[in-house]
């Protein structure tokens, strides 16, 4: 992934709402990411754009991950452009989801996904792992 302050926020513990509490998980994720002391110092007091942008990544991902699921499926895993591999509760129909554009449909509501794909659990996890697993 070529956006850094993306891949840090995948990395932070989800859940945080204190700003001090994202900070040093921003802190920690950069150090578990490689950095050393000095580059983390960089990255948390001198690169003006760096803290904004994983805040803004975080709240992207907090709120991608909170969409309300159907009594039908269950998330299996996310990655990290919010795509969602759902398993279903009763049956066999795995599913890939993505979230909709926002539209100029009158009907459209925030947090409504579309199905890209529905299949056997074989098939839909071989789809995810070659096109939409992050590597």
């Amino acid at each position: 992934m070529s956006y850094y302050p993306q891949t840090i926020a995948n990395k932070m513990e989800k859940g945080l709402t204190k700003e001090v509490e994202m900070y040093a998980a921003i802190s920690k994720a950069l150090r578990e990411d490689g950095n050393s002391k000095s580059q983390v110092s960089y990255y948390m007091s001198v690169d003006e754009d760096f803290i904004p942008d994983v805040l803004q990544a975080y709240a992207s991902i907090v709120t991608a991950t909170q969409r309300e699921l159907t009594h039908a499926e269950t998330v299996v895993e996310t990655n990290s452009k919010g795509q969602q591999l759902c398993r279903p509760k009763y049956g066999f129909r795995w599913t890939i989801q993505d979230w909709m554009p926002t539209t100029h449909d009158a009907n459209w509501q925030p947090g409504w996904t579309t199905c890209l794909y529905i299949d056997c659990e074989r098939r839909i996890r071989a789809m995810w792992d070659a096109h939409y697993a992050d590597k």
